[in-house]
């Protein structure tokens, strides 16, 4: 029977002991990789905190460092005002300078938030058509004569302007009863510049008065020495 000698049973067992060791370092390393790879596979991404919610809905537009106006009718300075954001139409009467004593501010709400780029007009009392209450007749009454309430109605009550001696009518602000002051201008052409004003804002120049209908170059030529803007 063959044996081994003393060394040579030393190296066997060494050689076993080594190969031994050398296969438990490959599992070992084995299974750690295994591990890590587990871990990458399953490992949960990370939170993302405070990220706001994702909305469809588009941005609101800024709000404007100023409200421009068209101030115009009855107001002592007619004229575009800028001021600040959240304004109301009181604010805007405010800047032109106040109302003048024939605006009727009964008519408008002085509480009204303004917007950009709007026309405010502050009505004059004698372009408002008269009301008559339910039941009441439109014929002269509280002891007014037939030719008085004609007068009153016609709005010729007052005379004539003949030379700029005798003053100038401003036609910006001018109600009806003082238009019809200048000659050749009656009930009808008179509320005509009211619509006009009320529609384009006030004249720039007096010239422009002829674009008012039934207001041509000669009616023009006779009074435009009593007028003014």
């Amino acid at each position: 029977m063959f044996r081994l000698s003393r060394r040579e049973q030393l190296a066997a067992v060494f050689l076993l002991a080594a190969g031994l060791m050398g296969l438990l370092v490959g599992f070992y390393r084995s299974g750690s990789s295994a591990s890590a790879q587990a871990d990458m596979v399953f490992e949960e991404p990370p939170a993302v905190l405070n990220q706001p919610p994702v909305t469809n809905e588009p941005p609101a537009p800024p709000e404007p460092a100023e409200v421009v106006v068209h101030v115009a009718g009855a107001v002592r300075k007619p004229e575009v005002y800028h001021l600040s954001p959240g304004s109301r139409v009181s604010d805007a009467l405010k800047a032109a300078g106040g109302a003048t004593s024939r605006a009727d501010l009964d008519r408008i709400n002085l509480a009204a938030r303004l917007d950009d780029g709007e026309q405010v007009v502050i009505p004059d009392r004698d372009s408002a058509p008269l009301m008559v209450a339910k039941g009441e007749e439109s014929a002269p009454s509280k002891g007014k004569s037939s030719k008085e309430a004609k007068k009153s109605k016609s709005g010729s009550g007052k005379k004539k302007i003949a030379s700029p001696e005798e003053g100038q009518v401003n036609i910006n602000t001018a109600g009806s009863e003082e238009l019809q002051r200048l000659p050749g201008i009656g009930p009808a052409i008179a509320g005509r510049i009211l619509d006009y004003r009320k529609a384009n804002g006030p004249f720039r120049r007096i010239e422009d008065l002829q674009e008012v209908k039934g207001i041509g170059p000669k009616k023009f030529a006779k009074m435009k020495d009593l007028i003014k803007v």
